[in-house]
């Protein structure tokens, strides 16, 4: 062997001597398991196959598991008797119980402690609604994207409604006033649109009062015969706004505040 070929092995050899063992000791991250090995699955934190973009990480598959009955749904929509026989079958955990189960209905079945019966939107208000038990969020995003949860409270987002095991009822703030003069929940109030406490019933939203407002004079008549230095100042008040040049009181029964 020629002394230039006797140098290239014996590079080749330090080489892989430096770089195996910095591969055997990293845990490869992946999205699904067909991204990991034969003997391994992609491992995602539960609940987390839910999200766009799940990232896991690739582990042994458990040789045997505990004859353990502890039902999960798995993430491709199947159920297993516990967490452990989802792992052999290379599936990680959606969500805790039964896939699917039902709830609610003219039976009302009940879900489990550890979770709650999510129904589809805007059917809370329906006869006998039905639903599917979900275990809640642990934590959710500070996305602010407000709705409407079945017990008439306003929740930053979907996700915060589901941590707080309430399903949904629409999309945006509680609605409030109208011709039932329905009431917001405590630390909101009923803002309506400009101009709209002039006439009867009222419609509005539970908005959160702003504890902030600028000094800039731009006055404007409130619902209440006040006259406010700005909307924002108004608001501040928790009183709706007339958009009308003459301020008059405005009787409760067109709703000034709407509570």
């Amino acid at each position: 062997m020629s002394l230039r070929l006797r140098l290239a092995a014996a590079a080749s050899v330090i080489l892989t001597a430096i770089f195996l063992p910095m591969s055997w000791g990293c845990q490869g991250t992946c999205g699904t398991s067909t991204e990991c090995g034969t003997d391994e699955y992609c491992s995602i934190a539960n609940g987390v196959c839910l999200t766009p973009k799940s990232l896991g990480f690739c582990k042994a598959k458990p040789d045997a598991c505990a004859q353990v009955l502890s039902p999960i749904c798995g993430c491709d929509g199947k159920t297993y008797s516990n967490s452990c026989e989802a792992s052999i079958a290379g599936v990680s955990v959606a969500a805790a119980g039964v896939c699917g189960a039902g709830c609610g209905g003219l039976t009302a079945v009940k879900c489990g402690t550890t979770e709650f019966c999510d129904l589809a939107p805007g059917s809370c208000g329906n006869a006998n609604p039905t639903g599917a038990c979900v275990a809640p969020p642990t934590s959710c995003p500070g996305i602010s994207s407000p709705v409407c949860g079945c017990d008439r409270k306003t929740y930053k987002s979907s996700c915060d409604a589901s941590m707080a095991m309430v399903s949904l009822l629409a999309n945006g703030e509680c609605a409030c006033g109208g011709p039932d003069n329905v009431a917001c929940e405590d630390g909101r109030y009923c803002q309506l649109a400009t101009g709209a406490c002039l006439g009867p019933s009222a419609t509005g939203s539970c908005k959160l009062a702003p504890t902030d407002c600028t000094s800039v004079k731009s006055p404007v008549c409130g619902c209440d015969g006040v006259i406010y230095d700005n909307a924002c100042q108004a608001a501040k008040a928790r009183v709706s706004i007339t958009g009308t040049l003459s301020c008059t009181k405005i009787t409760p029964d067109a709703g000034a505040d709407g509570g």
